[in-house]
């Protein structure tokens, strides 16, 4: 491994970064799913042209947002070392209303209840979020309850602009060329789509889009989503009888047979699921939307197996009926990608100890950006963002986490310039 050199750490101001924050968590940039123009939500437009001068004015004169809304900036290195792209995302969740964020500040967390005062009625507490009893003593931020926070990824982005500001103000530490990219609809499984990869010249990078401190992210699901429709038969329903073909109830019936412990909320850590997520249609035509996940490929065949075969059996119960299943690839595990070159984790886990963190490698039930740029050949695991409980009203993050997830970063760019010499 490199040799490190004991440098003094670049100062990270808590309170630039809480600023910088509040300001993008101001702009509503909820992705949606069913637009049709990209980016979907043109809000990621706005805080796409506000970070590209936020750019700009800490020396990172190439920043620039193209037609898609991609954000992409080069801090010029100072050693001959291989260039490290750092991503996040624009857009958040639409789970969860993001129009209209009033952010809480509480200081000095000591373990309570948190009150959100548009939503009393919700628990935000240790109780039900583990990852609160590690922020005792902690700055932190919510939503009034009425909305989400968008931290997810809006921390990630002020992680990186954070390590960016303390850059700039000591110009001397270590680092390669830094290549900033800011990615739109994310959230709805669009991140990459127009991303041309080939021009950022990099083979690897880090997304900051995680969790809390000090989790390390090197695996994602296999996903692939899966949609069935249903052709029925419509007749006035006072002459029906023998006649009407209900493809609502030819849906439900199906959703009746799926594996009850293969829900989300029946599995954990590295158990997969099939998830339908909207239904939508009537009598003569319905159709049925769901999610596929499993951290094995040969775990999603077995659910894309079990799919079918409900959709048989569903066929053989409804012979009227027309059933149609179509299986689409989503994203992968970015996992084998990664075991090219371990020092793209090896180096990460050694920034979270050096910066005092024991660090956590947990597999992400869900996805990023970086599990299909790891596919495309750049390879990219996700580092922590300092927040939790995502896509929900009681999304919370830690000033102190985010300082220390900036601190990580500048640890990592570090890391890779010593391998210079």
């Amino acid at each position: 491994m490199p040799e490190i050199l004991p440098l003094a750490l670049p100062p990270i101001s808590t309170e630039r970064l809480t600023e910088r924050f509040l300001r993008y968590v101001a702009i509503d940039t909820t992705a949606d799913p069913g637009a049709e123009s990209f980016p979907s939500n043109p809000n990621e437009l706005a805080l796409a042209e506000l970070l590209a001068g936020e750019l700009r004015d800490l020396g990172l004169a190439d920043a620039s947002v193209d037609g898609f809304g991609y954000v992409v900036a080069t801090l010029p290195g100072n050693r001959p070392a291989p260039p490290i792209g750092l991503i996040a995302h624009l857009d958040t969740a639409p789970d969860a209303p993001g129009a209209g964020i009033r952010p809480i500040l509480h200081r000095n967390y000591q373990g309570q209840a948190l009150v959100l005062p548009g939503a009393p009625e919700l628990d935000l507490s240790p109780a039900t979020c583990s990852a609160l009893t590690a922020a005792v003593g902690e700055d932190l931020i919510t939503s009034d309850g009425t909305t989400l926070l968008g931290a997810d990824d809006k921390a990630g982005i002020a992680v990186i602009m954070s390590a960016l500001d303390a850059l700039a103000g000591q110009p001397d530490w270590p680092h390669g060329d830094l290549r900033i990219v800011f990615t739109p609809d994310e959230e709805v499984g669009n991140g990459t789509r127009h991303l041309e990869s080939a021009r950022l010249g990099l083979k690897f990078a880090y997304t900051v889009d995680g969790g809390a401190a000090p989790e390390f992210n090197e695996e994602t699901f296999e996903a692939a989503n899966a949609t069935i429709r249903v052709a029925g038969h419509n007749v006035h329903p006072g002459k029906a009888k023998g006649i009407l073909i209900n493809a609502v109830e030819v849906l439900g019936d199906l959703i009746a047979l799926l594996p009850k412990d293969r829900t989300p909320q029946a599995t954990s850590d590295r158990q997969g699921f099939i998830h339908p997520t909207s239904i939508s249609g009537g009598v003569e035509q319905a159709r049925l939307d769901l999610i596929l996940r499993d951290f094995e490929p040969a775990g999603l065949a077995w659910l894309g197996d079990i799919l079918s075969e409900l959709v048989a059996s569903i066929r053989l119960r409804h012979p009227g009926a027309g059933v149609e299943l179509e299986i689409r690839p989503a994203y992968p595990n970015m996992k084998a990608y990664l075991a090219a070159d371990p020092r793209i984790s090896a180096f990460a886990l050694e920034a979270l100890a050096e910066a005092g963190l024991e660090p956590r490698i947990v597999p992400i039930r869900g996805g990023t950006d970086g599990a299909m740029l790891s596919r495309a050949g750049i390879l990219t695991p996700n580092l922590f963002t300092g927040s939790g409980n995502h896509h929900s009203r009681l999304e919370w993050a830690s000033v102190h986490q985010m300082a220390k997830a900036a601190e990580v970063v500048l640890r990592l760019v570090r890391r890779w310039a010593a391998t210079a010499g």
